[in-house]
């Protein structure tokens, strides 16, 4: 309860500072319901809705996002320390699961930190290392606080508060891209993270959830398909691929027959086109025909072929963007520039315009050269190979197949040709949300979880059917 009226007292003071209504307001709702809440969904709860409304909110101040990253670090660093006796744990499921996620921690963590080494050879400075640094020191943190929590909350608690956080960030990722494709004119404002990455979690639990049940799991499939369809309504083109790559691995890696999950593929299919039709429908009332005119783009391939992709404006941006970071990153191949060093535009090729990336994972080598890239390449393959194992240990009969971390890993490369997953500040909570469902369903807890520790899942993976309750 200590901690938990703690970090209430820290928000209040920064909603305070900052003038945040919505930060002062978790803080009074913390401060009051401390005498139930577990300190591990304070954690979680914190560290996901202060990296979705604090980073690219201009209305926040800088010196607010560096005391919320510093937050992160320290419970990071809590919950690295209260699983320290998992690394040497000869559990499977603490041999196989959390320990390549603490190592990858580890390596997300050092990566960024040497290139302090380089602020003496360039003209970064260490204010703009920091700023440019603030979304790699924050990934590591985000991972340990979700393997804590899923090891102390509860199945039906991850759910919920993955599921949320999922809703949250699609509606923050609307509100924000009208604005910027629609401007004032549309009335939409920047709220906080604009990215599709944290939504990636709720829609493969959701997926997963629905492909492998033995009911018709048609509420999972209707959460999945509005958090798709969100994305869809911010004009967006990826999120139409979403759909079909998410569908379609989420079929392949079922653990239904094949008439099975033919069947849930089609009825899926019918039910993501009505429901993009809904959106096209109704893009000219809510979001000035935005997300209507930017799907025509698939329509102009279809009609032109390649001369309609050469012809995209988004399309020439981000070839610029290859073309300056291949230079780039050229200039110095195996350790890169390190970080805090502003990208040339796209369209004038100046750096004036502050930006510390580009859209393409040519950034991640440009930054870290070639070792360092390798390095988080294996950070990530490593937590993705977790999640991947953890499915042996589940005692959620849906999420014992594949399917959750096939999707999962799908939906993020999906985005790879855009830029490099740690680049982007969601990110973070998808990882976050990824490992604790995965480790949540691995375990037996109460409602709100046991905070002194849990069994592992490996002795009660035979004895307990995992249905969702």
């Amino acid at each position: 309860m200590t901690s938990v009226v703690a970090v209430g007292v820290a928000l209040a003071l920064a909603g305070a500072v900052s003038g945040q209504i919505l930060i002062s307001f978790a803080a009074m709702v913390i401060l009051c319901l401390a005498w139930w809440i577990p300190p591990a969904l304070i954690r979680l709860s914190v560290v996901l809705g202060g990296t979705l409304f604090l980073f690219q909110n201009a209305a926040v101040g800088a010196q607010l996002k560096f005391a919320f990253v510093a937050l992160c670090l320290t419970f990071g660093a809590w919950s690295f320390w209260s699983l320290r006796d998992r690394w040497s744990s000869a559990a499977p499921l603490d041999r196989e699961v959390v320990k390549p996620i603490m190592v990858a921690a580890i390596i997300l963590m050092v990566v960024p930190i040497l290139t302090l080494l380089q602020l003496g050879f360039g003209p970064a400075t260490p204010d703009s290392w920091l700023r440019d640094a603030v979304g790699y020191l924050s990934l590591p943190a985000l991972l340990m606080v979700g393997v804590e929590s899923g090891l102390k909350l509860s199945w039906r608690t991850v759910t919920v508060v993955v599921s949320a956080t999922s809703f949250i960030a699609a509606a923050l990722a609307l509100t924000t891209w009208l604005s910027r494709r629609g401007g004032d004119v549309l009335g939409f404002s920047q709220l906080g993270l604009a990215s599709s990455m944290p939504v990636f979690a709720g829609i493969a639990l959701a997926l997963a959830m629905y492909f492998n049940s033995k009911t018709t799991g048609l509420a999972w499939l209707l959460l999945g398909l509005t958090q798709i369809a969100i994305l869809v309504s911010t004009g967006g083109r990826q999120p139409a691929i979403f759909a079909v790559v998410g569908l379609v691995l989420a079929a392949v890696f079922s653990r239904r027959g094949l008439m099975q999950r033919t069947a849930r593929l089609i009825f899926a299919g019918i039910a993501a086109l009505i429901s993009f039709g809904v959106v096209i429908a109704f893009s000219e009332t809510f979001g000035g025909g935005i997300a209507a005119r930017r799907l025509d783009f698939f329509d102009r391939v279809l009609d032109s072929g390649w001369s309609a992709i050469q012809q995209d404006g988004s399309i020439i941006d981000r070839s610029n963007a290859y073309d300056w970071t291949l230079q780039i990153w050229l200039s110095n191949a195996w350790l890169g520039r390190g970080l805090g060093i502003n990208f040339p535009s796209v369209r004038s090729g100046y750096t004036d315009d502050g930006s510390f990336t580009l859209d393409t994972p040519l950034v991640v080598l440009a930054k870290f050269g070639l070792l360092g890239a390798v390095a988080i390449v294996l950070a990530v393959f490593l937590v993705f190979l977790a999640v991947f194992r953890s499915r042996k240990y589940s005692t959620i009969r849906e999420l014992q197949a594949p399917t959750y971390s096939m999707v999962a890993i799908g939906l993020v490369l999906c985005t790879v040709l855009n830029g490099f997953p740690t680049e982007n500040r969601g990110f973070g909570i998808f990882f976050s949300g990824l490992v604790v469902v995965a480790l949540a369903a691995s375990r037996r807890a109460g409602f709100f979880g046991n905070e002194e520790g849990a069994e592992t899942g490996l002795s009660i993976a035979s004895t307990r059917s995992g249905r969702l309750r």
